[in-house]
C-alpha cells in the first residue's frame, strides 16, 4: 500500500485497473473492427459509426467509476476524483457539441450551404433538407435521410453543386412487359440509362423493383443527369429503348 498523507491508493487495485483497462480498451478495437466487416444493410453499417463512440464512451465512464472505487482507498480523495472525472467527462460531451456548432458556422459562411443542394461527404451523397446549428440532414436518392454533423464534414473531403443547379437526379416509374427474367430486366434497364447520351458519366442509375405481375414488372428508376435540363429527354429516351 503506497501512502501520501491521508491519500491512500492500493497497489492491487492499481494492477486491477490497468489490466482491466487495457482488456477494454481491446475489446473495444477488436468491435469496431469487426462490426464493420458484419454483413448488414447498409443502414445498419452506417448507424454504427454515429452509436460506437457513445457506448465506447459511456464504457470508459464506467470504467473510470469503477476504477477509482478500487484504486483510491481515502473516501475524500475518491470523491474529489470522481468529481473530476465527471467534470472532464462534460467537457468532452460539451467540446463535440462546440465543435460541430463553430464548424457549421464556419462551413455555412464559407461554402454557402443552402436547402436543395447536392452535397456528398464519404460514402452519403444526397440533397439538403435541413440545416441545423450542429449538423444538417440530407436525403439520399432511395429515400433514406442522413444528419452529419458539421465537425465530420469539415474534417473530409466533399463536394456539393451550386445553389442554383439543384439536384441532379430524376425519379420516374417505368412499367414493362415480363418477358424474361426479373435480374436480367433490371440489367436491361441499367443499361438503358447508362447508354443514354442525357445521363451523367461514371454514375450508376439506382433501379428499385416497386411491384410485378406475372405480365409486368414496374420499377422506380434514380438517373442522373449533367444538367436538370436534360431530366425530361433521359426519362424518354430511356423508355423508349425499352419499348423500342
Amino acid at each position: 500500500m503506497i501512502e501520501i498523507s491521508e491519500f491512500r491508493i492500493s497497489g492491487y487495485g492499481l494492477l486491477q485497473a490497468l489490466a482491466v483497462g487495457v482488456l477494454l480498451f481491446a475489446v473495444l478495437k477488436l468491435l469496431r473492427r469487426g462490426l464493420r466487416l458484419l454483413p448488414a444493410p447498409m443502414a445498419y453499417r452506417r448507424l454504427v459509426p454515429r452509436i460506437f463512440p457513445a457506448a465506447a464512451a459511456c464504457s470508459w465512464f464506467a470504467f473510470a467509476y469503477w476504477a477509482l472505487q478500487v484504486v483510491v482507498e481515502s473516501p475524500s480523495f475518491r470523491n474529489l476524483a470522481w468529481l473530476l472525472v465527471l467534470v472532464i467527462a462534460l467537457g468532452w460531451l460539451a467540446w463535440f457539441a462546440l465543435r460541430d456548432y463553430f464548424a457549421g458556422l464556419v462551413l455555412k459562411v464559407h461554402d454557402d450551404y443552402q436547402e436543395g443542394q447536392r452535397l456528398k461527404v464519404g460514402d452519403i451523397e444526397g440533397s439538403i433538407l435541413r440545416l441545423g446549428p450542429l449538423d444538417m440532414e440530407i436525403e439520399q436518392s432511395n429515400g433514406e435521410r442522413v444528419k452529419i454533423p458539421f465537425g465530420r464534414i469539415a474534417g473530409e473531403i466533399h463536394w456539393k453543386n451550386k445553389a442554383h443547379e439543384g439536384p441532379n437526379y430524376h425519379k420516374f416509374v417505368i412499367h414493362m412487359a415480363r418477358s424474361m427474367s426479373v435480374d436480367l430486366i433490371l440489367d436491361r434497364l441499367r443499361l438503358s440509362v447508362l447508354n443514354s447520351p442525357w445521363a451523367a458519366p461514371n454514375r450508376e442509375p439506382q433501379i428499385r423493383l416497386i411491384g410485378q405481375t406475372d405480365r409486368e414488372v414496374n420499377c422506380e428508376v434514380c438517373v442522373y443527369a449533367l444538367h436538370t435540363d436534360y431530366f425530361h429527354l433521359l426519362e424518354r429516351d430511356v423508355k423508349q429503348q425499352i419499348s423500342g
